[in-house]
């Protein structure tokens, strides 16, 4: 054996034997790393307004029924504070709800900029059926049960014409805004927001759905995309024993090393852990994120695991990709 194959035998062993170490190691030793740029996945970029503008009038039914949804629920949920989940969540869908993937779009900008007029419709389609059932309201039912959580509701029902004349005449949705604004509707601990502070809470809750739904869409934009094969590159997650050296990681990633990777066993429960997600398409570059779970236990004795992004969309080798392969199949 010539001399630099050797040294490269050892090189391998050392670096497979403190992966081993690694696993049982549950302190990080640095809080981030970089890796060099040629390693990072870069977009490419590609509009295809036509597609996404096609496909997004295609879908904008499945906007207006989670918007309908999304009114009914904001409408009967007697908790206010659920209001503010049920806005983030409606965000979100309407950010899945647009077909980045769909239309291949993997221009970032385009993608937000279609996400909040894409979400600012729904979100439009979602206040005029809240304003039909406003106005279609019927007598309070009192709930005298002592054991019921809330003391009242406020029945309504939809009507689809009025619905229609709202959304085609907005001036007319707007005009009836300022009387809501100077009764108020609801409470919050005793508090009824009038005025200003209910335009400001409107404006909230229409900003949480405009950016949640932009930053989805952002997020699924800039997913690894095969420029060549016109796909988009397939994932799946594992989660193995927790990463405690990122230098090791990162010379590891460097080298295109697998055999770090594959001295990662599956974690014991309740145990530390890193989360990895792969992507990739055929014998192509494939790309990993990786996330560490660090568990820590809070002051009323719960588990709870903190997440700390090591690295997103790196490039690693066919041997490391064939690595998780196997042990996603196990």
């Amino acid at each position: 054996m010539k001399k630099n194959e050797h040294s490269k035998v050892e090189q391998i062993e050392n670096l497979a034997q403190l992966a081993e170490d690694n696993v049982n190691d549950e302190v990080v030793e640095f809080n981030s790393f970089v890796i060099d740029e040629s390693f990072k996945y870069k977009s490419s970029k590609s509009n295809k307004i036509p597609h996404i503008i096609l496909f997004s009038i295609l879908l904008i039914p499945f906007g207006f029924a989670f918007s309908f949804l999304y009114a009914y629920l904001t409408w009967y949920n007697p908790f206010t504070f659920l209001d503010f989940i049920i806005v983030a969540i409606f965000g979100v869908i309407l950010g899945f709800i647009l077909p980045v993937k769909l239309s291949k779009c993997t221009n970032s900008k385009v993608a937000i900029l279609s996400a909040v007029i894409f979400a600012f419709i729904c979100h439009y389609f979602g206040w005029v059926v809240w304003m039909d059932l406003y106005i279609n309201q019927t007598d309070v039912i009192e709930i005298n049960h002592p054991k019921s959580p809330i003391s009242s509701i406020v029945p309504s029902t939809s009507n689809l014409d009025q619905i229609f004349f709202l959304f085609t005449n907005p001036s007319i949705l707007f005009s009836i805004l300022p009387k809501i604004a100077k009764d108020g509707y609801f409470s919050i601990f005793s508090y009824m927001p009038k005025g200003f502070s209910l335009y400001l809470i409107w404006f909230l809750e229409m900003a949480t759905v405009l950016f949640l739904s932009a930053f989805a869409s952002y997020e699924r934009s800039n997913e690894p995309f095969s420029v060549e094969k016109n796909k988009w590159l397939k994932s799946f997650d594992i989660k193995l024993s927790y990463i405690g050296n990122l230098n090791l990681l990162k010379q590891a990633i460097l080298d295109g090393d697998k055999s770090f990777f594959d001295n990662l066993d599956s974690p014991d429960a309740d145990s530390s852990f890193s989360e990895f997600k792969i992507w990739h398409i055929d014998d192509d570059q494939a790309y990993i994120t990786i996330k560490n779970k660090e568990r820590q236990i809070d002051e009323n004795g719960k588990t709870k695991f903190e997440e700390k992004e090591l690295v997103k969309y790196v490039k690693i080798n066919q041997e490391i990709l064939k690595v998780f392969l196997n042990k996603s199949a196990n």
